[in-house]
């Protein structure tokens, strides 16, 4: 803000003292009227307001600098905080581009998709959040400017009345309390000023405090959303290299007494699909009972826990088999199937 500098004086102020032919009755009267202008009081209330301006012209650079700072650390800070980011997720492509089978391949590809539009998006984001917090405050600068102007006017002008008030009373007959009424009006000026000028910089701070924080609370958002994502797109990546294994079988190996009605159920370390391959049910020594059909015979395809409904008979000894490419999780990878007539075995009732 460039405020006019009166230091120059009384001139500036439009504080131009005429030469009056009526002698006062009093010193400050006579100071007052006389040629040079020098009444020491006047020239205190010149000074008070020449030093004013100067306070308020350095507040608001000082001020405007702070921000200026702050904005340009934050956006530092940002830009940082992504690069790390960046490389972090760079180090780990690149620590799994060794990729050996065709999911493999195509989970890497579909991450590196994924992850350029992530910090794309995380970039747009900060940008428009920084962008919108120059905005704000360039704008709360230029409001604070435009009252701080005004409020150095209405000084100014209340100044210049008092002064001709003075004038006029020390031309009066109330010239003996000419003084007393000049430096109470000039004090109440200044003070209407002061009062004027601490509401306007506690707006101007709250304005510059409030756009911050939503400046700050929009890239935290921004942050943890590219974080949240990196991480189901890291675990998706990471299924490609880790099969799933089997958690449980229900029921257990080597149940006995098992109803007839009973469903099967397979819980997987993670989600899986139904792909290509069969789940074989056996009874009696390897007699086939059941040709798993992944379409008709079982269900849960995309969670944790694959169910399979058997039509089984009292009495009779049952194990089951499950081809290697039955199911695969999200990444690709295939569970490797279950060949061993020992491994999930159980007896009807």
């Amino acid at each position: 803000m460039k405020i006019k500098n009166i230091a120059v004086g009384l001139l500036i102020l439009g504080f131009v003292v005429p030469n009056f032919s009526l002698a006062a009755s009093n010193t400050f009267c006579s100071q007052l009227l006389g040629s040079t202008g020098t009444n020491t009081d006047v020239k205190k209330a010149v000074k008070t307001y020449t030093s004013v301006d100067s306070k308020i012209t350095k507040s608001l650079a000082r001020d405007q600098k702070l921000a200026e700072n702050k904005n340009a650390s934050d956006i530092k800070k940002i830009k940082s905080a992504t690069d790390k980011d960046n490389k972090s997720i760079a180090k780990l492509a690149s620590t799994l581009s060794r990729a050996s089978t065709s999911s493999q391949t195509a989970a890497l590809s579909t991450y590196n998709t994924t992850i350029t539009k992530l910090s794309t998006d995380r970039i747009t984001a900060d940008t428009v959040s920084t962008s919108k917090y120059e905005a704000d405050m360039a704008k709360a600068i230029s409001t604070r400017d435009t009252q701080t102007k005004a409020l150095l006017a209405t000084y100014d002008s209340a100044l210049k009345a008092s002064l001709a008030q003075a004038n006029e009373d020390c031309q009066d007959t109330i010239s003996d309390q000419a003084k007393s009424i000049y430096i109470k009006s000039t004090e109440k000026a200044l003070s209407t000023f002061n009062a004027g000028f601490e509401a306007e910089t506690q707006a101007f701070i709250q304005n510059i405090v409030t756009s911050r924080a939503v400046r700050a609370t929009s890239i935290e958002t921004s942050k943890s959303k590219f974080q949240t994502a990196i991480g189901e797109a890291k675990k998706l990546l990471a299924n490609a290299w880790t099969p799933p294994t089997v958690v449980s079988f229900s029921p257990v190996d080597n149940s006995t007494d098992v109803s007839t009605t009973i469903d099967l159920v397979i819980t997987f370390s993670e989600p899986v699909v139904g792909k290509s391959g069969k789940i074989m049910i056996y009874r009696d020594g390897g007699a086939t009972q059941l040709r798993g059909d992944l379409s008709t015979d079982v269900s849960g395809s995309g969670t944790n826990k694959i169910t399979i409904k058997p039509a089984l008979i009292s009495g009779k000894n049952y194990y089951v088999t499950i081809e290697p490419t039955a199911f695969a999780d999200l990444g690709g990878s295939y569970y490797g199937g279950l060949s061993n007539t020992r491994t999930w075995s159980f007896t009807t009732k």
